[in-house]
């Protein structure tokens, strides 16, 4: 009964600290500036689905071949991430064109009919997406509202405190009985 009890206590730890990786790494970008994003629209569907997670890496933390010949740093048929105003979109590169020195993207989601209307210029592209997690983004989406941080964090977070002050207890109570034997 014990073994099963501590096979779900560590499981529920490793949920706790799984849920706290992605919650956070979807706020603050992660080592080598990757990004974790949620899919909020069908746009790129039937590849990748509304609730997925997406992780998004710049370029330089896979660098290529430097080539003499300076060119566009993403390809046609590759899925970017971008800012537009506030707001990220993530779409495939469709053509790109040279204009003043800098490379312009033309993006398309892959369920829209048309492209998008602006180009994205190198500057506003946050990184490439190379993983996507169909329906992770929902449980990364409920752990930001108040329900879900409650019954995600702090729940889990208290049975742990809770469950390791009864350590302690125990602990405690076996010093006091061989202190107890040892003084007779």
């Amino acid at each position: 009964m014990k073994t099963a009890l501590r096979i779900v206590y560590i499981g529920a730890l490793f949920a706790l600290v799984i849920f706290s990786v992605l919650a956070t790494f979807s706020v603050f970008a992660g080592p080598g500036n990757l990004r974790l994003l949620t899919v909020q629209s069908g746009s790129m569907e039937p590849g990748i689905k509304i609730g997925s997670i997406i992780l998004v890496s710049p370029l330089n933390l896979f660098p290529a071949v430097v080539s003499p010949v300076a060119g566009p740093k993403y390809k046609e048929g590759e899925i970017i991430s971008y800012l537009s105003g506030k707001e990220t979109f993530t779409h495939r590169v469709v053509s790109v064109e040279k204009s003043n020195d800098q490379f312009l993207y033309l993006t398309k989601g892959d369920a829209n009919r048309a492209v998008d209307r602006e180009l994205v210029e190198e500057k506003q592209i946050t990184g490439k997406v190379f993983l996507s997690l169909p329906f992770l983004g929902y449980l990364v989406a409920f752990t930001k509202t108040q329900m879900g941080f409650i019954l995600l964090m702090i729940i889990p977070a208290t049975i742990i405190v809770y469950s390791e002050i009864l350590n302690i207890k125990e602990e405690i109570k076996k010093i006091f009985l061989r202190r107890k034997i040892a003084e007779v």
